[in-house]
């Protein structure tokens, strides 16, 4: 902080802070941080604007952020027995059974960090007598809330996984196409149209 001070005193010394440029480049700072902050207070109005309806004055909004790090995620080995009892139950489970292996994999195959949104909807009624987030119903919600932004996060990385491979097949279509008629104009360059043909 010292070497700071001292470098701020020497320029005022030396009267550069008062100068043309510098003055222009303030400005010029205070100008894209006014931008930068009133763009951040539409996105919070934007975000918090369905919040204000009639109909939600019942129920508390919430979004949740979650952000795994170093994570290892492995599928439990179950036996018959088990699975029948799981399988009879998997209709209350938030995330359905078919996309349990494909958030496996997702998981170990971004292990550093993984962020996970969800935006949560709460009844007051649902607070009434409660004396912690079980009673509530917060936790079963927080639990199908992060289920499902896995099963959305795993299919829309599937999705864009499939678009863009069909760029991919597209690009190198249009490759293909264009060596093809520079081959040909190169084999047979009297078949290729004059320059002064092409309008």
């Amino acid at each position: 902080n010292a070497p700071r001070l001292s470098l701020r005193r020497l320029l005022d010394n030396l009267g550069i802070l008062d100068s043309q440029p510098v003055q222009k480049l303030a400005a010029y700072l205070d100008s894209l941080y006014s931008s930068e902050s009133q763009r951040r207070i539409a996105l919070q109005d934007l975000r918090t604007s369905a919040w204000d309806h009639k109909h939600d004055s019942n129920f508390v909004l919430m979004d949740f952020t979650l952000s795994l790090n170093s994570i290892k995620a492995s599928f439990p080995r179950s036996s018959s027995s088990s699975s029948s009892s799981s399988s009879s139950s998997s209709s209350s489970l938030p995330v359905p059974s078919l996309l349990v292996h494909p958030i496996v994999a997702y998981m170990n195959a971004h292990t550093v960090s993984l962020p996970m949104k969800c935006r949560l909807k709460l009844s007051l009624a649902d607070f009434d007598g409660a004396w912690n987030i079980y009673d509530s119903g917060l936790s079963d919600l927080v639990s199908s809330g992060i289920g499902l932004a896995f099963a959305n996060r795993v299919l829309d990385h599937r999705q864009r996984n499939k678009r863009l491979r069909a760029v991919g097949v597209w690009s190198l279509t249009s490759l293909a196409k264009k060596l093809a008629n520079l081959v040909n104009s190169l084999l047979h360059p009297s078949s290729s149209p004059s320059p002064s043909s092409v309008y």
